[in-house]
């Protein structure tokens, strides 16, 4: 059994990967252009891995939706549309909020990232 002195590093390393991969999978959202086949299949690994092994099963069904509907967009990414690309973003923001982080903050870091508005 782990003490809670060692539980929180293994906590803040969970937040890290989560929060690192996240931010990859809205960068690739956002651009919509294929860099490289690998990082697809990476994004879609990460989703599930996510899905089978930290969402909670419990979880509501506009959330195991969203891990369809992420996953189905990885598969016409690029060809994805505007209005797609908009309906990933929501889906990845109701994913991250049900894993306990604060999924407008996905929004709000891209939006500023687009504008060019970087907080110092």
């Amino acid at each position: 059994m782990m003490s809670l002195d060692e539980l929180e590093p293994a906590e803040k390393r969970y937040r890290a990967w989560v929060n690192n991969k996240v931010q990859a999978l809205t960068l690739t959202i956002q651009t919509n252009r294929v860099n490289n086949i690998h990082s697809l299949l990476k994004h879609e690994f990460f989703l599930e891995e996510v899905e089978h092994h930290f969402m909670d099963s419990h979880a509501g069904h506009r959330v195991w939706r969203a891990f369809l509907y992420l996953k189905r967009y990885l598969k016409l990414y690029p060809h994805a549309r505007a209005n797609h690309q908009k309906g990933a973003m929501k889906m990845l923001e109701l994913i991250y909020g049900q894993l306990g982080f604060d999924g407008r903050k996905i929004s709000s870091t891209a939006q500023d990232e687009r504008e060019g508005s970087y907080e110092t």
